[in-house]
């Protein structure tokens, strides 16, 4: 990632919410990234093009972003 966001992090934070039924684990891990995604907003998502399965990398992490966000 060209804006050094963490994408694995953030995918497990993600994880745990949706997944594992620990939403408040996963929001407070992700509360704590220095850089999460909304650094994803606007980039033109070159991790779109490594992921050799396909998966919609930037939308999965912005996705996360609304999910996690303490607001």
């Amino acid at each position: 990632c060209p804006q050094g966001v963490p994408i694995n992090d953030i995918l497990r934070h993600r994880m745990y919410f949706e997944d594992y039924g620990a939403q408040r684990k996963g929001m407070e891990l992700y509360a704590r990234l220095e850089r999460n995604a909304s650094l994803c907003t606007g980039c033109p998502a070159p991790c779109e093009s490594s992921c050799p399965v396909g998966i919609s990398i930037k939308s999965r992490l912005e996705e996360a972003h609304a999910m996690l966000t303490l607001v």
